[in-house]
């Protein structure tokens, strides 16, 4: 997960500099482990996890273009996610950064070669959780970091009307690199985002299904094709 050039220069220093020998293994509690997860992503979270669940169409209305781009020049400047002396802004320019900043990292969330199998999946349940298990360990608890915090968002759709339909349609683009984005104006586009979108709603419904097998048992793993062994197909 490396950023363009364009994306705001957070310091990457838990994204690119950790070894994969260090991170490779779950956590036992079956959460992200917030020691590799970008802090851009985690400080930009916080931030609206304190401040912005309880605002109708948060992450759906847009903000100020002009005051986005302030935010995005005072981040820049300062070199974090930090809006406690920022310029006067509100949370749904905050929000619209957030949703910029992942969508501008130059691989995703998860890259498109994981995309295509996990389309291939069809909905199964244990499919996904075996595709997503082979994700990069930085880009595994960054995936389950976002749906957390999504799912908590969520959970508050009867203040904020953004129901986990609502968050997937705005952010499997932004998190989920489709195979068909690689190419300029590539109609299938749209129908592989309108299926990514609900392949995130089925990560939204059964997160402990797909990340943590909860039905499945040490023994059930072996018997599993591997999909992944070489590439993510």
């Amino acid at each position: 997960m490396t950023a363009s050039p364009n994306v705001p220069q957070i310091p990457q220093d838990r994204e690119i500099d950790t070894s994969i020998k260090t991170v490779e293994s779950r956590n036992a509690n079956n959460t992200p482990n917030l020691a590799i997860v970008p802090t851009a992503i985690q400080a930009f979270a916080l931030y609206l996890d304190e401040k912005a669940l309880d605002l109708e169409g948060i992450f759906r209305l847009a903000g100020s273009a002009k005051t986005v781009r302030e935010l995005r020049t005072h981040v820049e400047r300062v070199g974090k996610i930090d809006f406690s002396d920022a310029p006067e802004h509100d949370m749904y320019s905050v929000a619209a950064l957030f949703k910029q900043f992942l969508r501008e990292l130059a691989d995703g969330v998860v890259q498109a070669e994981y995309v295509k199998s996990l389309l291939a999946a069809k909905g199964d349940i244990h499919r996904i959780h075996v595709i997503t298990s082979k994700l990069h360990p930085i880009n595994y608890h960054t995936l389950i970091f976002l749906i957390e915090f999504l799912r908590k968002v969520s959970e508050m759709s009867f203040i904020n009307k953004m129901t986990s339909q609502n968050l997937c349609i705005i952010f499997a683009p932004n998190i989920f690199r489709c195979p068909s984005a690689e190419k300029v104006g590539d109609p299938a586009l749209v129908t592989e985002t309108g299926q990514m979108v609900e392949v995130m709603n089925l990560m939204m419904e059964n997160f402990d299904e797909i990340f943590f097998d909860k039905h499945g048992g040490e023994g059930e793993e072996e018997t599993t094709p591997k999909l992944l062994e070489e590439s993510p197909e």
